[in-house]
Formats: C-alpha cells, structure tokens, sequence
C-alpha cells in the first residue's frame, strides 16, 4: 500500500490557538468559531476538534497563552513597591488592554469580569502590610479590579487620567478606616 499524501500541518494545536488568538485580536469574541480557525490554518473542522473538544477549550487554551503573556510583561516591570508598585501594575494592564482590546475581552471572559484581581491581589497585600489600605483584601482588590477594568475599557484614557484615578482609589482605600461623620 502506497504512503498516504495527506496534508500534515506539524505543530496544529499551536497554529489553532495562534489563528484563534489573530481572529480575537480582530472581532473579538462576537463571531468567533471552530470553522473559522480552521479555515484560517487550511484544516477541516474536524482535525480542531482532535486537539480541542470544543469551543471553550480552545479559548481557554489561548487564555492561558494571554496570562503567561501578561505574567511576562509584569515580571518585566522595574521592581518597585508600595503604591508605586501598584501604580506601574495597573499602568501596564491599563495599556496592555488599550494595544490587545480582543485579548483584554477574551481574560474579562474567562474571568466572569474579575480580569486584573489574580494580578491585583499582591499588591493589595502589600499595601495592607505596610498599612497604605485599610480594608478587607478581598474588598480592596474587587475596588481596584473595578477600577483597572473600566480605565481598560476606554481606549481614549491617558496615563494622567490613570493616575487621578489611582489617588482618588488608593485615597479611598486608605481612609476607609476613618468613619464618615
């Protein structure tokens, strides 16, 4: 029996999620399908779901990609510490999200909308520690999740904006203690 000449495309699950990563990066979520990730690697529909049982699999394969990603770009951040550490964290998922717009709604997605808290939360126990934040981590975190996600969501915010933010959100989190009168 003769070698069969099917096509062979080497490393599939890789050009999956990197097609998949480029349809992301250009519609978004709306719109994105198996066939139209195999179209774009020139393979059956079929062969994705060799490597990928479904939809969400896939997605969840490149959201893994886009952490690792996003871990990289942090680890690369000047060590800093304190508010400054912050600062420069949420600067950096601010314009990660502003030059990914389809990755920053694809990690929003697979968070349930609690996209920068696993990034966050370290540096909200740091602030508490050195005693800069005086409420309950969990709620500091989710109050400056909020915060990065919807200065994420607008293209059009500058870095000073940014900053204003910050101050009124760490100003916020600081005098949390204090009661109103």
């Amino acid at each position: 029996m003769a070698p069969r000449s099917a096509y062979h495309h080497g490393d599939l699950p890789n050009a999956l999620r990197e097609a998949a990563w480029a349809h992301l990066r250009t519609g978004g979520l709306k719109g994105f399908s198996l066939r139209a990730v195999a179209r774009a690697v020139s393979v059956d529909v079929a062969a994705v779901y060799r490597h990928y049982r479904d939809r969400a699999a896939l997605l969840q394969a490149v959201v893994d990609e886009a952490r690792r990603a996003v871990d990289r770009r942090i680890d690369a951040l000047p060590p800093t510490e304190g508010e400054d550490a912050l600062r420069a964290l949420v600067h950096e998922l601010v314009r990660l999200a502003h030059e990914e717009p389809g990755g920053h709604e694809l990690l929003v997605w697979s968070t349930g909308g609690a996209w920068p808290a696993p990034w966050l939360r370290p540096k909200v126990t740091e602030l508490r520690r050195i005693g800069r934040c005086e409420l309950p981590e969990d709620r500091a975190t989710r109050v400056l999740a909020v915060a990065t996600a919807g200065l994420a969501a607008h293209p059009e915010v500058t870095p000073a904006t940014v900053d204003d933010i910050l101050d009124a959100v760490l100003g916020g989190l600081y005098w949390a203690r204090f009661p109103a009168r």
